[in-house]
Parts: C-alpha cells; structure tokens; sequence
C-alpha cells in the first residue's frame, strides 16, 4: 500500500502511527499494520521515520497536541527518543526479534512504551520470557494488498526459476542457499537462481564493504561449471517483488532464523512452494508439518552487530546437504508434496492474515477504552544522582563532562555531585567550571571539597599492596562525605570515575532495566579484554566478570567502583563504604592472604559494601556483557 505525503500528514486522529517508509522490512510491516488498522475502522495519522546515520529522525513537526495513543513501529533504539518528541498519554511499541533472548540494551528501550506488539508467539514467548513487565500482544503482520507486476528481471519460461530474496545479512545465510543452489545443478541443468538482495551487505563478517555482487561472484567462482544465476540489487517497488515472488517456481532460504520472513510470506501467499529453515517465526505460519521446512542443529549466534547479537544466544544452522537434496527432488518433479501444500496453504494465509482479519486482532489487543476512555499518565523516569570522587583528576574534568551530557536520559531527570579532596593539580576549579555545563544543561550540581590528608607516598603506585588499607579507607571516607552532601530526592545513585572514558549512552537505562538493587557493568582496558575493575569477583576473589561473558547477569560476592548502580533507598537504609575492614563472619570475605595482599581479615571499601549488603539481604549483579572502558 502506498501512501502520499500529503496523506501521511493527514489529519491528527487518535491513533497515532509512527514508523520508516522505505523498502525496509519494518516499513513493509508498518504499511500494512495501518491499512489494517484503517479497515478497523481506526482513523490514523501516518508520521513517517527517515533512517539516517543519526538513526530514525521524524520528518515533519510534532503533533499540535500529545496524541492519545502512539504506536511506534521500527527497531527499538528509536524508542526513547520518539516518546520524548511524542508525548503520547499510551505507548505501544512493535517490533520483531529473532533468537531466544532479547538484547541486554533492548531491556530499557522496552522500558519506555506501555506495551508491546509482536507479530508471532514464537516471538511473544522471547519477550514474555524477558519479564519486562508490560503486556505483549500477538499481532501478526497482514498480507500485501499490492497487485503484482512484472519484476524488472526475466524469467524465462523454459526454465526452472529458485528465487533467493533476502538482505545480504549473516543471520540470513544468503550465501549458505547461493552454495546449495550451486551444489545442486550445473549449467548443463535448466535452472536459474534469481537472487534480489541489497547492493551492499547489512552486516558480514568479513569484507563488509564488499559489494554484494563480488560476494555473490566470489561464491560463484568456486564452482567449476556453475549453474545460471542473476543478480539485481536495485530498489523494487512491492508489486514487482510480488511479481517475482509470484513467478518463481520455488524460493530458497537458509535462513539461521526470522522474527517472521517477510519475503517467504509473500512467496508463501502467492502458492509458490519454500525451501527454508525449520526454526523461526516463520514456522508459525507455515506449520510445523510444511515438507519444505530444513533440519537444523542450534548454534551460538555469531553475528557481527554484537551490539544486538550477544554472547549466549542461539539460532539455528539449516542442514545444507538436505537443502541439495530437496532443490534436486524439487527440479525432477519427485517433491510433489512441497507443491501440493503450498497450493492448499495460500488461501489459508490470505484468509487469516487479511487486513480485516490482523485489524480485528489489533483492535482486541487495544480495546475499545484505550481511544474512549482516560489513560492513566505516565510516571516519570526514575531521578538518578551520579557522584564522582576526584583527586588530582582535572585532566579528567572536560572529558567527564562531555560523556554525561551525551547520556540518553532526560536531563531533568539527573543530578550530579562530585568530591575533589587532597588534589594539587586544581582539580576542584576544573570540576566546579565544567559542571556549570551541566546545570546550564538543566542538571541539578553539586561540588564538594574536603581533603583528608592522604597522599600516596613517593615512589609507589596506587595499587601497591602495603598500602591498600590506607588508601582504601580515604576512598571509602571521600565516598561516604560526598553520599551525604549530594544526595537528595534521587531514586538511585550511580558511581561513575572520572576516568571511565567510555559508555554506551544509554547506560542508565540499561543498568535500570536490570531490575536489581545494585548493579555493575563490565569494566575494561580495551573492549572484550580481560576485566579491569578487579574488585568485582565470586568465589573468594577467583573468579571476576570476565569469566562470564554470554551469561547475560551474574550475582556477585564483592563489587568494584568504576561504575555502579545502587538504589538510593539502600544507601538511607544504611548501606555505606566501611572505611574499616568489615565482615569477618561473613562467608564470602577472602580469607586468603595471597589474595588479600595482607594478613589482615575482612574486606573494605567498594568490597566492604557489597558484604555489607549481603548482611543486609541484598543481592549484588554484575553484567559481563555490557562493557565500559577505563583509561
């Protein structure tokens, strides 16, 4: 379905529909969403998305007043930004994933909609499993209403033409169904593989600015008598993917896993009988009995974007010499059951994910008092206070000030303190003059001096053992002074050094979504490295965060201070930094003097608190995944 701009701009209407409105997957998706919705009956404004390097950017003002009901459709990193500009009284965010977990970071992106659209129970089983506590609501994707025309590419009638439709993406495989293809016939077979993919990859291991065609040639070139296969990375309109969809004889995918498969869907609702993976969301519509469907074995996902495809999670690898095997049956007529059930399975499709069918199913999933009656306001974003301990740090100060102001939190939201002691280098002038960026910004600022007499004796570094004790106490007093001075009304408080230089932006929002008491990323010297912030450790000090990468959370015994997450109601329920050695009857202090680098017993500082929590029944959690970088 396509729309005009002018129709787009429309006119303001209760349900508020925001989304990209290219060629993209999730453009696709959303088009169809609105028509569907419109057959509801539901009057909808379109507020179209630009994908641009700056991510997904509204192209016209904001709405005259908050609509009463927004759905944003498109990948999630653009929630938070698109609330804010919205203002909607009710957030529905929808979406599609495709392995058995979500993203860490995707924990506070969720966070911000009121509820969730997905469009299969495969995926609504992921996102329920996540606990993110906020309904999910299957609401499936909607046939094409688009009438197909001819694809600017010939497919000759005395051939049997594979149509391989997929984005040059690693998750996708295209390559795996290229060599199957290839495995299967040679030149002297009248066969032709029609392969529509984008002119450049998504994401690849490897050569990822390769043009997909030199991909394409690259596999190509290893078979000594290759069979025919064509090539076009143009930008198609719907009708003419329909019309290759359409005229193929048969499509091919070895997918490694689909939130849904929008291509095959449509191949699927044309008749034309599918070669793909067994493990998706495609089987929900397919079947679990389709004959075309590949055995699969379940790999550790190895995509490139770590930053959505982490450690831990899986997908599945198609079988690829059962894929030969089922493009030879197919092209000597002895697949005869693949064509007869996707003859039997397309007016299934076209019955139940018609518009009018998906537009009811949106329309119970929102209920009638969702546009009638009044919607409860949203409760605002927790207020966080983040405290910084300096000394002799003004190098640090520009640089500290420059990762807060670019955190992805609202700035209303956030306050600051920091607490420069026994400093030589005029720390607390460069703190006190870059901090006033901060309050211009709208950040409630607090600066505090006290010194406490310390300095590291000549000749020594910081992290000598003999004067670990001493240096440790003050570190624990300057955090104890500048807790008390600062903290105010704040929700939570996050421990921040000044010389973490860098975050993910929205790390507060990450940390968050954790849904814990107290909470520690992952500090390192260069990312994927060994762990940095030693202090952070189970089992007696033998064991630290980086010997659980791809757990996603695990419960620690002692905390480190690079970063930390500590609701601010613990810290009023008495929990400190000992500036003593604390917890001798505690089971999980070191007891090891190797360890400890002292004969002294019990722990102190960062340490200290995380014992003293365990004493007072709080768990602490490290996240080995999400990585920070110390200088």
């Amino acid at each position: 379905m396509a729309m005009s701009g002018i129709e787009a701009l429309g006119v303001e209407s209760p349900l508020y529909y925001v989304s990209e409105a290219d060629s993209s997957g999730y453009a696709v998706a959303a088009r169809r969403c609105i028509e569907a919705l419109r057959s509801a009956g539901f009057a909808v404004t379109w507020d179209q998305l630009a994908n641009t390097f700056e991510g997904r950017v509204r192209q016209q003002p904001p709405p005259l007043t908050p609509p009463q009901l927004a759905v944003v459709h498109c990948i999630p990193t653009a929630w938070p930004n698109l609330r804010g500009e919205l203002k909607a009284e009710q957030t529905i965010g929808h979406t599609v994933w495709e392995v058995d977990r979500i993203p860490l970071r995707w924990r506070y992106e969720l966070s911000v909609v009121d509820e969730l659209w997905v469009p299969t129970n495969w995926n609504k089983w992921v996102f329920d499993n996540a606990q993110l506590g906020k309904p999910v609501h299957l609401v499936p994707h909607a046939i094409s209403t688009a009438s197909p025309v001819p694809p600017p590419i010939e497919l000759r009638a005395d051939r049997l033409n594979f149509a391989l439709v997929s984005a040059w993406d690693w998750r996708k495989r295209p390559d795996l169904a290229i060599e199957a293809y290839l495995r299967a016939f040679t030149a002297d077979d009248p066969v032709t593989l029609v392969v529509k993919s984008s002119a450049l990859p998504i994401a690849w291991p490897h050569d990822a600015r390769v043009a997909t065609i030199d991909h394409i040639a690259a596999i190509v070139s290893r078979f000594p008598n290759p069979a025919s296969v064509l090539v076009d990375t143009a930008t198609w309109t719907d009708g003419q993917m329909l019309g290759l969809l359409r005229s193929a004889d048969c499509l091919v995918s070895l997918t490694s896993t689909e939130g849904w498969g929008l291509g095959a869907f449509d191949a699927a609702c044309m008749g034309t009988p599918i070669i793909i993976t067994g493990y998706g969301g495609q089987v929900e519509w397919l079947g679990s009995d389709y004959p075309g469907l590949l055995p699969f074995s379940m790999q550790p996902v190895d995509h490139p974007d770590t930053s959505l495809f982490e450690p831990g999670m899986f997908w599945g690898s198609a079988d690829i010499d059962t894929a030969v095997d089922m493009l030879k049956m197919f092209a000597a007529g002895t697949f005869p059951e693949l064509s007869k059930r996707a003859v039997s399975l397309a007016p299934e499709l076209l019955h139940r994910y018609a518009p009018t069918a998906v537009g009811a199913i949106a329309r119970r999933a929102l209920g009638d008092q969702t546009l009638t009656g009044p919607v409860a306001a949203r409760p605002a974003l927790p207020r966080v206070l983040i405290l910084t301990p300096v000394k002799d740090a003004a190098h640090e100060s520009s640089g500290y000030v420059d990762r807060l102001l670019a955190l992805d939190y609202p700035a209303q939201q956030l306050s600051v303190g920091v607490l420069e002691s026994d400093s030589v280098d005029g720390s607390f002038d460069a703190f006190a003059v870059e901090l006033k960026r901060l309050s211009d910004a709208g950040w409630r600022t607090t600066m505090v001096r006290k010194d406490f007499g310390y300095r590291l004796p000549n000749n020594l570094e910081r992290w000598e053992p003999s004067i670990q004790l001493d240096r440790r106490r003050v570190l624990a007093l300057s955090r104890n002074h500048l807790l008390f001075a600062a903290l105010g009304d704040e929700d939570w408080v996050l421990w921040i050094d000044a010389d973490v230089v860098e975050f993910p932006t929205d790390i507060i929002g990450q940390l968050l979504a954790v849904g814990r008491d107290i909470v520690q990323p992952h500090c390192v010297r260069g990312w994927g490295g060994p762990t940095f912030d030693l202090n952070g450790w189970i089992d007696h000090g033998q064991r630290h965060l980086d010997d659980f990468r791809g757990l996603g959370t695990v419960e620690l015994h002692a905390v480190g201070g690079t970063m930390l997450l500590v609701r601010a109601d613990r810290h009023r329920d008495g929990l400190i930094w000992p500036a003593y050695l604390y917890g001798n009857a505690n089971d999980r202090i070191r007891r090891d003097p190797a360890l400890l680098g002292r004969t002294e017993i019990g722990e102190i500082e960062t340490e200290g608190l995380a014992i003293m929590a365990n004493d007072m029944g709080i768990a602490c959690w490290g996240l080995p995944d999400l990585e920070i970088r110390h200088r």
